[in-house]
């Protein structure tokens, strides 16, 4: 798992810097694309781990002895995993097999995860097909931006660039506590505080991801057209719209209410993510693997602290902490952004009026 995690720190980073780099001011596009691939990449990887994965649930099954399992008792007769198992009703059960060829489907789950390294094989492949064909393209992208258009480089200076990547960065750290709340709490929200069922949760949960990719597929044919900048600003406008609504139904006790204030949260979270990274590429700094490591390891902070954080206060006082922490999230946030994006405006607007004045 810790390599896995590994693996991921690693991709992000590269892949964001890659599309940032080559694809300069119009990268919002295509890092959404990749981030709408993420959410894809969740959302079939249940049904591809699935067939690999053991169908034994029985607890009691947990020795086997010479081909045989003793005191084990309401069972019936079956075949699992291609096992035959004949017993009586007398609490003895003849297996002609030991327990490591009938756990051995254990072991099957390693081919999703080989059908997943076969894919990243060939990804790395491709980086590496073009860099064959195409040479140090990344040399030809600098030496293009080195002659471009003095009014498109950035505006701010080194220090206020600096001020403005560490606000985004709590930015990110928000976003992925308000994503990992929901992730990690939903359930026990719905399941204890509302006194639904575990099938009814489960639901709301994949509401809540069928909402966010669709989110995200959307966000790849209109961030160009709005800017990533309006693109946030729709985004924590409806961010902020759902932690209203699930506050209004944690107080009026309309079920209906949670599934569109969950539906509701899914698209505003959904492009956040990709639209900060292209909002910081195109209008505060070039993204680097630097920075944009800065911004992992916020995200990580994040989902490091919302877990002791919400679940202390849902187990201390009530489950409805949810809910708070959503909307105090969402809100710091939008607030956060707004103040971000007024004092850019501000210097945009000084900027103009210097290069007037000097043009003049």
């Amino acid at each position: 798992m810790s390599k896995h995690y590994t693996c991921i720190v690693i991709f992000v980073p590269v892949l964001t810097t890659d599309i940032a780099t080559v694809w300069d001011t119009k990268a919002a596009t295509w890092l959404a694309a990749l981030h709408f691939m993420f959410s894809v990449g969740a959302f079939i990887s249940p049904f591809t781990a699935e067939p690999f994965l053991s169908n034994i649930h029985d607890k009691e099954l947990i020795h086997a002895v010479n081909g045989s399992v003793e005191n084990i008792t309401n069972l019936s007769t079956e075949n699992v995993t291609g096992v035959f198992i004949k017993y009586d009703h007398l609490a003895s059960v003849t297996i002609n097999a030991t327990l490591i060829d009938i756990l051995d489907t254990e072991s099957r789950i390693l081919i999703p995860l080989f059908i997943s390294a076969v894919v990243c094989l060939i990804s790395g492949l491709s980086f590496i097909s073009v860099y064959l064909y195409f040479g140090q393209i990344y040399s030809k992208v600098h030496k293009a931006k080195a002659s471009h258009d003095p009014e498109s480089e950035y505006i701010l200076t080194n220090r206020e660039q600096n001020i403005m990547t560490v606000m985004t960065g709590i930015i990110v750290t928000m976003y992925i506590m308000s994503e990992r709340g929901v992730t990690y709490f939903l359930m026990t929200f719905v399941v204890d505080n509302l006194s639904w069922s575990k099938s009814m949760g489960t639901r709301v949960t994949s509401l809540f991801y069928i909402t966010f990719s669709i989110g995200r597929l959307i966000t790849i044919f209109i961030v160009e057209r709005l800017t990533p900048s309006r693109c946030l600003l729709i985004n924590f406008n409806i961010f902020v719209i759902s932690g209203g609504i699930l506050l209004t139904a944690i107080f009026t006790h309309i079920d209906a209410l949670v599934w569109v204030g969950i539906a509701t949260a899914g698209v505003g979270m959904s492009s956040i993510f990709s639209s900060v990274f292209a909002w910081q590429s195109t209008k505060i700094r070039q993204l680097t693997g630097v920075v944009v490591s800065g911004f992992i390891v916020s995200s990580s902070v994040g989902s490091m602290i919302q877990p002791v954080i919400v679940g202390h206060l849902m187990q201390r006082y009530t489950h409805n902490w949810f809910v708070y922490m959503h909307v105090i999230l969402s809100c710091f946030m939008f607030l956060t952004f707004c103040l971000c994006l007024g004092f850019y405006q501000i210097k945009v607007k000084r900027f103009h009026m210097q290069h007037r004045t000097r043009t003049s």
